[in-house]
């Protein structure tokens, strides 16, 4: 099995403890105000508002093509 699929399958069965043991919450779906609220400001931004990762933020808004924010002047 190559290097990176160990990697993954344990990242995957760690995960899975961590849910077990109620360290970790299952992944809940997406509301329709958080999913409006991407691309509208920063990720950052937008995961303080929602309580995701930054990174769960910025995978769901490439997910749905949604472009990063950009500040106007």
């Amino acid at each position: 099995m190559p290097k990176s699929a160990v990697c993954k399958d344990k990242a995957k069965k760690s995960m899975l403890q961590q849910w077990a043991e109620g360290k970790r919450n299952h992944p809940q779906a997406w509301t329709v105000k958080e999913l409006t609220l991407l691309g509208t400001d920063k990720d950052q931004e937008v995961s303080n508002q929602t309580g995701r990762t930054l990174v769960a933020v910025a995978v769901k808004r490439r997910q749905l093509k949604i472009k990063p924010y950009k500040a106007t002047k």
